[in-house]
């Protein structure tokens, strides 16, 4: 997740709200968000999942606290955002039995 906090609101620097997609020339999203971010918005629930989320789970919430929204724009601009909404889901269930279990 240590990649993920690289990122900010507005990394792209973009002009205001509701810009589309279409019109961020692809080189700004590739500089904003470089391939190693890319690849940590897109696979560290996975890699998270390999270890022991159990006792993970106040980095979890911490990370959630502090980066969710800039993770979700940096799927958004990258356009990964129901791979996004998969993991949201997934997370929601762990997180309810973990606070359950405790």
């Amino acid at each position: 997740m240590a990649h993920i906090s690289q990122l900010q609101e507005n990394i792209c620097d973009l002009w205001g709200p509701g810009v589309l997609i279409t019109e961020i020339p692809h080189d700004t999203i590739q500089k904003s968000i470089p391939p190693h971010v890319q690849y940590a918005c897109r696979y560290w629930f996975d890699h998270w999942q390999l270890g022991n989320p159990v006792e993970d789970i106040k980095t979890i919430r911490q990370f959630l606290e502090q980066h969710f929204l800039h993770w979700l724009e940096g799927l958004s601009l990258i356009g990964e955002v129901s791979n996004g909404a998969q993991i949201i889901i997934a997370l929601e269930e762990i997180l309810s039995v973990s606070c359950n279990a405790y």
